[in-house]
């Protein structure tokens, strides 16, 4: 039989209470008696599971997290990717992105594909803009677009790195599973 403990903030080990100043564990073993140290030993010889609550979960992973997870996390932008991804979720806008991967555009360029107003289509560069995916600089009396290829590198190497993580930790996954089939 397999004992599954559930811990929310802490619980000693065998799941019967905590020890207190005074020697005592509480519950229903009482002080360390014969009984209760048999019981644990008795413990010690089955398969043990830990079940976590949300947060106390959360805490573990991030400790337990390696230390290249821990470095990615701290050096992710996630405002920055948070407005790009958002902008990117727009259709037109994606549209505007490729056009401009071809080469720079002004507005009204832009805009000869949609049946849309040069307004609107302002307004989408604008969002671009504003997260960084898009440049627009005044020469003459025209004003051309130019895609951000840094910014547009910079999530393609969080994707990867996201993509680099998940696998290994699927592949950690498969191996386990795996191995505890062979068993």
């Amino acid at each position: 039989m397999t004992a599954t403990y559930t811990f929310d903030v802490f619980s000693s080990l065998d799941g019967f209470g905590s020890y207190s100043d005074d020697g005592d564990w509480g519950g229903y073993w009482g002080k360390q008696s014969p009984e209760f140290l048999d019981h644990r030993l008795r413990q010690y010889n089955e398969d043990l599971r830990l079940v976590l609550g949300a947060n106390t979960y959360r805490s573990f992973s991030q400790m337990l997290a390696s230390a290249s997870d821990r470095d990615m996390l701290s050096t992710v932008d996630t405002d920055g990717l948070d407005a790009a991804f958002a902008a990117l979720g727009d259709p037109v806008r994606r549209t505007i992105v490729t056009r401009l991967a071809h080469g720079d555009a002004t507005v009204t360029e832009l805009a000869e594909p949609f049946e849309l107003t040069q307004q609107a289509i302002s307004h989408h560069v604008g969002v671009l803009r504003r997260c960084g995916l898009v440049d627009q600089r005044v020469h003459g009396t025209r004003r051309p677009c130019r895609l951000n290829t840094e910014r547009l590198q910079s999530l393609s190497t969080w994707i990867d790195d996201q993509r680099r993580a998940w696998d290994d930790r699927l592949s950690a996954l498969e191996a386990h599973l795996s191995e505890s089939e062979t068993l």
